[in-house]
């Protein structure tokens, strides 16, 4: 069954569950005085759906499990530092196998619908050009500002082998919801079908 097809209460409970216990099990380490209150600071994160605790899941099992990059690489995108990492630390086994599998699921769901994947560039590249300084939260530095400086912390933390460091990394390369979407959600949003054309207006630079 596909998931539009599940009835909304179960879907959304699917919905929450999942993040829920993820969150859970990424705490469990912890004993429940300390991570009783981290699981309760990341409700916001459950609440809403975001992808960040794929992210979280990728960061854990990725160095073990190269292909789990793939989850970072289609979701959002600048975060995939995993083939980074494996490049600083001349991992080429790890390298090749995190960059053939993103390669092949791509593919796969290319094949599967190539519209999807026309409108979601299309997407992109809209809100790049109208944002200006591309997808990023208003109070934070530009995309362009926080790659590099998180490209750096990766390969300084593959070289002196401080994994700590992954997630700190990620979470400075992390895309941000757009401003554009933020201050006009409803003339930002991509369509699709006959007479319809991605709108192109509606978003302030900064």
């Amino acid at each position: 069954m596909a998931a539009d097809q599940f009835p909304w209460p179960v879907f959304g409970v699917l919905f929450i569950l999942a993040p829920a216990l993820r969150f859970a099990w990424l705490l469990r380490p912890l004993r429940w005085q300390r991570g009783a209150p981290l699981w309760l600071a990341t409700l916001p994160e459950i609440v809403t759906g975001n992808a960040f605790w794929l992210l979280a899941l990728t960061a854990v099992l990725g160095l073990r499990h190269p292909g789990a990059w793939t989850v970072a690489a289609l979701t959002k995108i600048t975060p995939c530092l995993g083939p980074i990492w494996f490049l600083a630390r001349r991992e080429w086994r790890n390298l090749a196998w995190s960059v053939a599998v993103i390669g092949a699921v791509t593919a796969v769901s290319v094949a599967v619908d190539a519209d999807a994947w026309a409108d979601w560039l299309a997407f992109l590249s809209l809100q790049l050009s109208q944002s200006g300084d591309a997808m990023g939260i208003p109070v934070l530095p530009p995309l362009a500002i926080r790659l590099p400086l998180a490209l750096a912390v990766v390969v300084f933390g593959a070289v002196t082998d401080r994994r700590q460091l992954i997630p700190a990394a990620m979470v400075l390369s992390a895309p941000g919801p757009c401003h554009c979407l933020l201050h006009h959600p409803e003339r930002n949003a991509p369509t699709r079908g006959a007479g319809q054309r991605l709108p192109t207006a509606g978003c302030r630079r900064r």
